[in-house]
């Protein structure tokens, strides 16, 4: 695998995804993040078990489709650098400074300018996450708001943040829905190519 994506759109994905993975390093299948590229888009996933995010940012150029899970660590490493890589950009260029992620056996690179740094990636297969998006999500339509459902607040509040984090100009949906014997709420937004999906799932009361 191998992509140049947008550093700044990477970094705010994995942060995102960050908040969302699980922290138990006991599942090292949730406590990580997936990154897949193809030449449709960059896309970035975590879960806890109990939420998902997905973020998927414009096609990269010269995409070699693939996908990778990263570790946790990985990822915060590989967050830190493209920090560290935005800094050491002239405030005006940072919109246009571009990161690669070069993904080769078990082995993750990413390098920006100035700035590289490598991790291995997990064996661990991550969950089908598909199968947990509801075909409504990101639209109105479909979405039945019926009946009462509980959410964690912390839950919540993470969602809104990877939204609010898009460029200026992002705009969000909520809804919520009772599919079968699962309730499940999305809230989505995008903004020039970059989108963000959380997928909550609520208890009953």
């Amino acid at each position: 695998m191998k992509a140049n994506v947008n550093a700044a759109a990477l970094l705010r994905a994995l942060k995102a995804c960050l908040k969302h993975a699980s922290t138990d390093a006991t599942r090292p299948h949730l406590n990580a993040v997936l990154v897949e590229a193809s030449a449709e888009r960059f896309r970035c996933c975590a879960t806890d078990g109990h939420r998902l995010i997905r973020y998927d940012l414009p096609p990269p150029s010269d995409a070699q489709p693939g996908t990778a899970l990263l570790p946790r660590d990985v990822a915060e490493r590989f967050a830190t650098t493209l920090a560290t890589t935005l800094k050491l950009t002239l405030k005006g260029l940072r919109a246009e400074t571009f990161a690669e992620l070069h993904v080769v056996d078990k082995l993750a690179t990413l390098s920006g300018p100035g700035c590289s740094t490598t991790g291995d990636v997990s064996s661990e297969t991550f969950p089908p996450y598909a199968q947990v998006i509801p075909e409504y999500a990101g639209s109105h339509e479909g979405a039945d708001a019926s009946g009462a459902c509980r959410i964690d607040p912390s839950y919540l509040t993470d969602a809104l943040a990877a939204c609010a984090a898009l460029p200026r100009g992002g705009r969000g949906t909520a809804d919520l829905t009772i599919r079968g014997t699962l309730d499940t709420m999305t809230i989505a937004s995008e903004y020039a190519g970059e989108s963000v999906l959380v997928v909550l799932m609520p208890q009953r009361y």
